[in-house]
């Protein structure tokens, strides 16, 4: 007896709770509830299986600020749920990753939470985009649904603020010269009143302020700023990087601060310098001897340099006509000595010498080509003869002239000093033999 009293009282019970309950809905909730534009959010919803000891609704009819009722005669206690947009725009900028959830059967009072996924479109304006939350009831089967309840869902979309940078600076060492940053909001917001500041260290000196002040930044907007800045004279060749700094207030009146970096290329190569140190006198058809003289000026050393004298159709090289000097460091000089002759057809005045240094610069495995057109004066055959006067035939011969004379005399007077000599000996000899 007592059996059949508790099996009637749980069949009545379960008649009553599926005639007599329907799904509520309790709550919201976004992550993150700050939603921007291009976010991924998950949107839980939660709801329970609530008592109704009232008739069951007709369709269509709402309870005042609650949830649409739009349950029919029958039963259902089997739910699934879903999210889906409630207007055009909704569709227009709202991705729904995961927007289907199943339930199963509920107990009376036994709460729920579903859990969507949802992406808003990078370009998507700012505004609060209406989706719809759904239960479905159904049999146990799947075949059969019907919608028994369905809830407003809004998200708010606030308007993002996005800076790109772009940045693309190389200074020489030891100059002075601009870091020229473009700025721009790839966002929906707008950023007031922006100020863009840099943090410079060593090598790097502001010759002005190191804050600028832009205004605001409406969207898709891009500005340009520069800082003039000087490097040291030290610095290494490298990319250093500075911290940047931009701080603006967003659309709701807070101050934000977004950190970011960029890069300034330090680069330089050897400041060379190609001369004539020293040269013997030319003229046409005269051979002779050209000093060359390379100075490194810059603030790096030169690596691998090589020097090359060319030929010229006013002169040929009679000598090795390269030199490997090696590094040349900074502040330093080397000289190279050449040996050329000057073509009988070569013009006096000045011809060119044709000299290329090759080298690398310090840091870098580019190859650098210095080439320079060097003038050596050449003289007339007058002037040569007049500033080598050893070097005229008449005068040579003048000389071998000269020369004979005097060296008959030399001889002679070599024999006459020999002569008094032996007689001195023989003298001597006498008197030595005498006495003995």
């Amino acid at each position: 007896m007592k059996k059949a009293i508790l099996v009637t009282g749980i069949l009545v019970l379960t008649l009553i709770q599926a005639i007599h309950a329907e799904p509520r809905f309790d709550s919201i909730s976004l992550d993150p509830s700050y939603i921007e534009a291009g976010d991924t959010v998950n949107v839980y919803v939660k709801f329970h299986e609530h008592p109704d000891m009232r008739n069951v609704l007709s369709a269509g009819s709402r309870g005042e600020g609650g949830p649409r009722i739009v349950a029919g005669e029958n039963p259902r206690v089997f739910y699934r749920t879903k999210l889906v947009p409630a207007d055009d725009i909704s569709k227009a900028y709202i991705l729904i990753k995961n927007g289907e959830g199943k339930v199963g059967h509920l107990f009376i009072g036994e709460s729920w939470t579903s859990l969507f996924k949802i992406k808003i479109r990078d370009n998507a304006p700012a505004t609060t985009y209406s989706m719809e939350f759904q239960i479905i009831g159904t049999d146990i089967d799947g075949e059969k649904e019907e919608l028994i309840i369905s809830n407003d869902v809004e998200i708010p979309v606030r308007d993002s603020v996005e800076f790109n940078i772009s940045s693309d600076n190389a200074l020489d060492v030891g100059s002075t010269g601009n870091i020229k940053i473009g700025i721009g909001n790839e966002g929906g917001g707008i950023a007031r009143h922006v100020n863009v500041g840099l943090t410079l260290n060593s090598p790097f000196t502001t010759a002005t302020s190191s804050s600028r002040y832009l205004g605001d930044f409406k969207a898709g907007e891009e500005k340009n700023v520069e800082f003039f800045v000087s490097v040291s004279s030290d610095a290494r060749i490298m990319t250093y990087k500075i911290p940047l700094t931009i701080t603006y207030i967003d659309s709701d009146g807070v101050e934000q601060m977004v950190r970011k970096e960029i890069g300034v290329k330090i680069k330089t190569v050897p400041d060379l310098y190609l001369g004539l140190d020293e040269a013997d006198s030319f003229a046409p058809g005269r051979k002779g001897t050209i000093t060359l003289s390379i100075a490194n000026k810059g603030f790096v050393d030169a690596k691998f340099l090589m020097l090359k004298l060319l030929p010229s159709e006013y002169y040929r090289v009679d000598s090795i006509s390269e030199a490997y000097i090696g590094n040349l460091d900074s502040d330093d000089v080397e000289t190279e000595d050449m040996t050329i002759k000057v073509s009988d057809n070569a013009p006096a005045g000045r011809i060119p010498l044709r000299v290329e240094l090759y080298y690398k610069g310090e840091g870098s495995n580019k190859n650098y080509v210095l080439s320079r057109e060097i003038p050596l004066r050449i003289l007339t055959p007058e002037e040569y003869a007049a500033e080598h006067p050893q070097q005229d035939g008449i005068s040579t011969v003048l000389k071998v002239v000269f020369a004979i004379p005097v060296f008959i005399l030399g001889v002679v007077i070599v024999w006459l000093i020999y002569k008094i000599i032996e007689l001195i000996i023989n003298g001597l000899n006498k008197r030595l033999f005498s006495k003995s």
